[in-house]
């Protein structure tokens, strides 16, 4: 051990015993664990813990990056699963995918790499999201070094942002979806939706509830992913719509988002309804939902949004896109 590495560590077991004393704020909290993890201070692992239940995203993030990321510890594997599943926050759920990465770097696990692929396969899950698991892939599979070659490969072979449909190597991510582990998702949501419906999830566990009812695609649990669309809670409202228009494919979804799009008062309901109609006409070009979003593009009252919705549905510039429209 280097003197500079012998007193960070120092440093470290001093702040320790300062944060058990009590005598640490709560706003140097996320410096506090970041410290802890830069002098790979494994004593801090029982303080770090309770972190990771933390209602601050930043929190959660850090003190798995310090477990997952900086401690390697395989202990949190299920820990970053959950993360990069379940959490409605990006943060989190991107620290969650390189978290795997250090605990299996270079093992070829297959489990993980499933869990991995099922995120970047979801072509509705958010694109950030997708490409940080497509990423983490790369170094389960080949190690951090050769993975981060290949991906540096793959970023300088266009000279377009790398987009997941478009780019990804489809033959390597499907080999890895594990049909046992989605069977598993499957079997775990339809239990939760019999928990749920004799009263026995907890209110703060809805949100992760409605995620597994989506990604299980459960059509059985329709009725009531659609009960959450009155929640007051904006998070259960807006991913209970993702989750029937995108997950549950419902018959009348376009209309659904279209309606709520055009009429909600809700500025954060319409936003939403926005954000999923361009997911599920994304790449399509259709006609009739471009001339609903076109003429609002430079709206300053309602155009809030709409011009990347359109870009998603309809990639290219703005003046093919109008000639496009002005035909029948």
């Amino acid at each position: 051990m280097t003197d500079s590495e012998q007193t960070r560590r120092e440093e470290a077991l001093k702040l320790l015993a300062q944060y058990r004393a009590g005598e640490v704020p709560a706003s140097y909290y996320r410096t506090m664990i970041m410290q802890w993890g830069k002098a790979r201070l494994l004593e801090a692992r029982p303080a770090i813990e309770p972190f990771l239940q933390s209602p601050d995203a930043s929190l959660r993030s850090t003190a798995l990056d310090v477990l997952g990321n900086m401690f390697a510890l395989r202990d949190y594997w299920s820990v970053a699963v959950q993360f990069l599943l379940y959490d409605p926050e990006y943060q989190v759920r991107t620290v969650g995918a390189t978290a795997l990465g250090s605990m299996q770097d270079n093992t070829k696990d297959r489990r993980t790499l499933g869990v991995l692929a099922s995120v970047v396969a979801d072509r509705y899950d958010y694109e950030l999201v997708r490409v940080d698991a497509y990423r983490t892939m790369f170094v389960v599979a080949y190690g951090y070094r050769q993975g981060y070659d290949k991906w540096e490969e793959i970023e300088a072979a266009s000279e377009e942002p790398f987009d997941v449909d478009r780019d990804a190597d489809w033959d390597f991510v499907n080999g890895c979806i594990d049909p046992q582990l989605e069977e598993e998702w499957r079997r775990e949501a339809q239990t939760l939706l019999e928990q749920y419906r004799t009263g026995k999830v907890a209110k703060q566990d809805y949100y992760e509830m409605l995620r597994k009812f989506g990604r299980a695609r459960l059509q059985e649990a329709r009725k009531d992913v659609e009960g959450f669309l009155n929640s007051t809670t904006l998070l259960l409202r807006t991913t209970a719509l993702r989750v029937l228009v995108l997950y549950l494919q419902i018959p009348n979804g376009w209309q659904m988002v279209v309606d709520m799009f055009e009429h909600d008062p809700n500025e954060d309901n319409r936003l939403a309804a926005l954000d999923v109609l361009s997911q599920l006409m994304a790449g399509t070009r259709d006609k009739a939902t471009l001339r609903i979003l076109y003429p609002l593009a430079y709206d300053a009252q309602r155009g809030k949004g709409v011009f990347e919705a359109i870009l998603k549905i309809y990639p290219g510039d703005f003046g093919e896109i109008r000639d496009y429209l002005a035909t029948p």
